[in-house]
């Protein structure tokens, strides 16, 4: 049986949330916003089981940290694994075409 990891959201990521989620319902409809934020919370939910499986995010990683990430329909869902505490941090999630480089001073 796999290992179960504990998967924490920062506060950062938690506001990216509803950000989204808020910006999807004035935009969009609350259908819509739904099916993202659903996805999105699935997708966040697999980081239990094999979260090393995902692409590294080699421009964030940094002096032994190392970032991966993963897409969630168009949102792109950022994390660290810290294998010591078997735990899964998730840092952001922000549209897929949107830079990282608003995360690099934050990491």
């Amino acid at each position: 049986m796999a290992i179960q990891y504990k998967v924490v959201i920062t506060p950062d990521a938690q506001q990216a949330i509803q950000e989204i989620t808020d910006y999807l319902l004035e935009n969009y409809s609350l259908e819509t916003a739904i099916k993202v934020t659903d996805q999105i919370a699935d997708m966040i939910d697999s980081l239990k089981t094999f979260p090393e499986s995902h692409d590294k995010a080699d421009n964030l990683s940094k002096k032994g940290v190392i970032y991966k990430r993963l897409m969630a329909g168009s949102y792109r869902i950022v994390y660290t694994v810290k294998k010591d505490k078997i735990e899964v941090v998730v840092v952001d999630v922000h549209y897929g075409s949107r830079s990282q480089k608003h995360l690099i001073g934050k990491l």
